[in-house]
């Protein structure tokens, strides 16, 4: 923070002290991504997280309840995919 940031040092100690601690943060969190695993691992814990997402109600991404509700959007790639984001996928594929 000293360094990069041009922060104060006492600045930044008090800043440091007040953080939460990791055990803090974990049990107030709804879902945690353990990044110390392998890509594949992650890649499961990264799907299930986006799955959770979409199927929270107050979640932007939700599947509207009612399909009368939804508007028509245009095909294209899923939030998470390998492709290019930037071709949209063809109908039905």
């Amino acid at each position: 923070l000293v360094r990069f940031r041009n922060f104060d040092a006492d600045d930044a100690r008090r800043r440091v002290a007040a953080q939460m601690t990791r055990e803090a943060r974990v049990a107030l969190a709804d879902r945690v991504i353990d990044n110390s695993t392998t890509v594949e691992e992650l890649e499961g814990q990264v799907d299930a997280v986006w799955d959770w997402i979409q199927s929270r109600p107050e979640s932007v991404f939700a599947t509207p309840a009612r399909p009368d509700a939804a508007t028509p959007s245009a095909p294209g790639p899923s939030p998470r995919s390998d492709g290019d984001a930037a071709t949209p996928s063809a109908p039905g594929s």
